[in-house]
């Protein structure tokens, strides 16, 4: 195809859009006016959202507890202590989306000392109910690189979606003491059935210093002194940010636009 046929057309596909733009002029007009005022009726009454997030680690204190433990594996593990961090924040972000800490979260101290409108401490249809409305806004990630939870919550009151976060959060903790002590309270009638059984000097003086810190991490995470996660970036409270009309009408006015002036070279070919 040569220079001077190319030309041609494009000059006919020119005239054929100010052509079609005239025909059509009105019904341009009519379609770029329905998109303004659609754009600003959707603004108007499409729910604005608000997020509360913040993002966490493992707290020192649970990882000088995983290097007690990793200290204690054979010295030819290919494990690394930085692995076992991870799986540990890995296992707390599973308590996140389980049915019991979603269950104890509408009874948590936090929503019911002062008594809030989520509390239902003795009303499980109204836990059910909250929980089916509320949960689909809770989100969470967890990235192994650096090991960071990262955890926010879309709602259209803000507030209260940042005080649902903080309850959660405390709930999914409760329920992470629990299988610790738990774990804890295994090694220490294990060591301590062992420790009955046993007459030599060497190994009970062995058995004893393997019992002393499990004693002492009962104690800690009986007492709740024991943290389990470590905030990087504190809870935020971002409210839902109102739309320019004005922008949003001239956006929405040049879409229809395009749409009209599309659909009117269509019917002008025709």
């Amino acid at each position: 195809m040569n220079q001077s046929s190319m030309l041609s057309q494009e000059r006919d596909l020119a005239n054929l859009l100010l052509q079609a733009l005239w025909q059509f002029k009105l019904w341009i007009a009519v379609f770029a006016l329905a998109g303004a005022l659609g754009t600003v009726v959707a603004l108007k009454y499409l729910p604005k959202t608000g997020v509360a997030k913040a993002s966490f680690t493992l707290a020192d204190a649970r990882v000088q507890e995983l290097a007690r433990v990793y200290a204690g594996l054979p010295a030819n593990t290919q494990l690394m202590l930085g692995a076992l961090e991870i799986d540990e924040l890995s296992r707390f972000s599973l308590l996140l989306q389980h049915p019991d800490v979603w269950q104890q979260l509408w009874s948590t101290p936090l929503l019911c000392q002062p008594v809030t409108d989520f509390c239902a401490l003795e009303d499980p249809a109204k836990a059910k109910a909250q929980t089916q409305s509320w949960r689909g806004g809770f989100q969470f990630e967890h990235k192994r690189r650096g090991n960071v939870l990262s955890v926010q919550w879309r709602h259209a009151d803000a507030k209260s979606a940042g005080l649902l976060l903080q309850a959660l959060l405390q709930s999914a903790t409760l329920q992470y003491q629990q299988q610790r002590l738990a774990q804890l309270t295994q090694q220490r009638d294990a060591l301590q059935s062992a420790l009955a059984t046993i007459n030599s000097i060497g190994e009970r003086t062995e058995l004893s210093s393997r019992l002393d810190p499990v004693l002492a991490d009962i104690h800690l995470w009986q007492q709740g002194a024991q943290q389990v996660l470590h905030p990087l970036l504190p809870q935020q409270v971002h409210a839902a940010k109102p739309k320019s009309l004005v922008f949003s009408a001239v956006v929405g006015a040049l879409l229809a636009t395009l749409l009209a002036m599309l659909l009117a070279l269509v019917f002008a070919r025709r």
